[in-house]
C-alpha cells in the first residue's frame, strides 16, 4: 500500500472515530451522520 492510501485510510478512520464520539454523545445517528459529512467535505479542502 502506497503511502497516499495509508493517509486516505488514517484520514478516514480519524473522521469515522470523531463522528462515532460525537454521535455516541448526542446519541444520535442524524448527528453521526451530519459530523461525518461535514467532516468529509472539510478534509476535502
Amino acid at each position: 500500500m502506497g503511502a497516499r492510501q495509508k493517509l486516505n485510510s488514517m484520514t478516514a478512520g480519524g473522521i469515522f472515530l470523531i463522528a462515532s464520539l460525537i454521535g455516541l454523545g448526542f446519541q444520535s445517528w442524524p448527528v453521526f451522520f451530519v459530523v461525518g459529512g461535514v467532516l468529509t467535505l472539510a478534509g476535502r479542502w
